[in-house]
């Protein structure tokens, strides 16, 4: 083994051979010093563990000794991302369902139905008179069911027979868009509370987390409904599409890493209750 400081005539630890690259968790390099004195070498390894640096250290003959740096983002080329910037960042969508109640949902079947047949049917649900309304009180069979004296439409019935076999609520999709980053320590845009259970429209939330176009999925593309008005007031229920944002998750991860989980789950809200605004 060739002793570079005997050559170099100097006792200061000489850096060795280096390596960089990166996984799937990002960014990494591992740079190598040695040393005759093993007090220089414990020293650097008392300082990388001051800050958050993974080593190794290895005794070897002639009294040398070595410390490997394992730094967890591109310490040797500049032209990468620095500790404070180092991001490994993944976005993806996945299926969720949520369950809704039927004359509440945008079923194809509730909007095939006329509106006041829809909301007289709920009108019965609140009353708890849909058994008196849906069922012949002599046979127990269903019955058609009417506004005064005109029956419901073909849709007003099937929808009506529908809840009269029990079936009260359906499936909506309700999928949940994830933006995960694995960043250093050192990393300087930690997890924001701003915004936190407010709607965001899709171009919004596209806009404002500048989603890379390069993502292998679409977005849902819903119309809103129209403004629904409640009786005797000037007042309308608004009803609209989009993002709710949540909470964050951070957590630590190996190789003195952190995990930033955010993440929004899309559905139709009723925006009287997040004040008449989406984002």
């Amino acid at each position: 083994m060739i002793n570079t400081q005997k050559l170099l005539g100097t006792l200061v630890p000489q850096q060795q051979p280096y390596r960089y690259g990166r996984r799937s968790d990002g960014r990494w390099s591992n740079v190598i010093y040695a040393s005759l004195s093993q007090a220089q070498i414990d020293s650097i390894a008392a300082s990388a563990d001051a800050l958050g640096i993974n080593y190794e250290f290895s005794n070897n003959f002639g009294s040398r000794s070595e410390i490997t740096l394992e730094y967890n983002w591109n310490f040797i080329n500049s032209g990468f991302n620095s500790a404070a910037t180092e991001s490994e960042e993944t976005w993806e969508i996945v299926p969720n369902k949520a369950m809704k109640d039927l004359l509440d949902s945008r079923n194809p079947l509730v909007l095939a139905a006329a509106s006041a047949e829809v909301q007289l049917l709920k009108a019965w649900k609140r009353q708890n008179t849909l058994e008196t309304n849906l069922v012949d009180s002599t046979t127990g069979n269903f019955v058609i069911p009417k506004i005064s004296t005109t029956p419901f439409s073909n849709a007003g019935i099937q929808l009506a027979k529908a809840i009269y076999d029990g079936v009260e609520q359906v499936e909506v999709p309700a999928p949940v868009l994830t933006h995960s980053k694995v960043v250093t320590a050192q990393y300087i845009y930690p997890a924001q509370f701003a915004n936190i259970g407010k709607i965001f429209s899709t171009a919004t939330l596209i806009s404002a987390e500048s989603i890379p176009s390069a993502v292998l999925f679409d977005f849902p593309n819903d119309t809103d409904p129209g403004a629904i008005p409640i009786p005797g007031t000037s007042i309308s229920q608004l009803f609209q599409y989009g993002w709710i944002k949540n909470s964050p998750s951070v957590r630590q991860v190996a190789k003195r890493k952190w995990s930033i989980t955010q993440t929004w789950d899309y559905g139709l809200w009723l925006m009287n209750l997040y004040g008449n605004t989406r984002l």
